[in-house]
């Protein structure tokens, strides 16, 4: 019966030694995940950020483009009347 009672209690001693391995590497996982996930959404805000410069950037270049159609077809009404 002792027998049994000391073999119940190295196996109880070593469940919890697994459990607290478990515990601890269940712990570190869940800071790499925080972290992961504090990263992730970090580089989705700099991506938006991005984007909008980009729609931004591309607004401002149209604006640009008509305006140089507009000033080369002004230029071009002022030399087509000067020739005339």
């Amino acid at each position: 019966m002792e027998a049994e009672v000391s073999e119940t209690n190295i196996k109880m001693a070593e469940l919890q030694r697994e459990l607290r391995d478990v515990t601890a590497i269940r712990n570190r996982l869940q800071l790499e995940l925080n972290d992961a996930s504090s990263r992730l959404q970090t580089a989705e805000n700099q991506l938006s950020q991005a984007q909008r410069a980009k729609t931004a950037t591309a607004n401002q270049l149209e604006e640009l483009r008509q305006a140089l159609d507009d000033n080369s077809a002004t230029y071009t009404k002022v030399c087509y009347g000067l020739t005339n």
